[in-house]
């Protein structure tokens, strides 16, 4: 579990997928990520690749309020395709943009990785 003064992020797990659905549903989420996906089973294979993907070695952090755990979205580390490098990335529902949280567990996420806290 990683924390920041409002963010909790921790590893998702099966049961964070249908929070995480509304990422990859939300067309403001998605407009610049290829879009919403509106088929049932094209989003459920899209959680099926988040999982696979973890199984792989990637890391995907839900990040939730500390207050009342509401789900705010998600921070990933992924390898990139230079199989050199990891990439980070972040969705949020919309609800949550503009209030510095993004930053405030990104931040995070990079100290402990550079600190080789976390990515061995």
């Amino acid at each position: 579990m990683i924390e920041t003064n409002r963010c909790r992020l921790t590893e998702i797990e099966q049961r964070d997928l249908d929070e995480v659905a509304q990422l990859y549903v939300n067309t403001q989420v998605r407009l610049y990520l290829g879009g919403a996906i509106d088929e049932e089973h094209l989003l459920q294979m899209k959680l099926l690749e988040v999982m696979k993907r973890v199984d792989q070695g990637a890391h995907y952090f839900v990040i939730r309020t500390i207050d009342l755990h509401e789900f705010m979205g998600l921070v990933s580390l992924d390898p990139y395709h230079d199989g050199i490098h990891t990439e980070i990335s972040y969705e949020l529902l919309p609800q949550w943009w503009g209030a510095g949280y993004a930053t405030e567990a990104i931040e995070r996420v990079i100290v402990l990785v550079l600190n080789k806290q976390f990515i061995g």
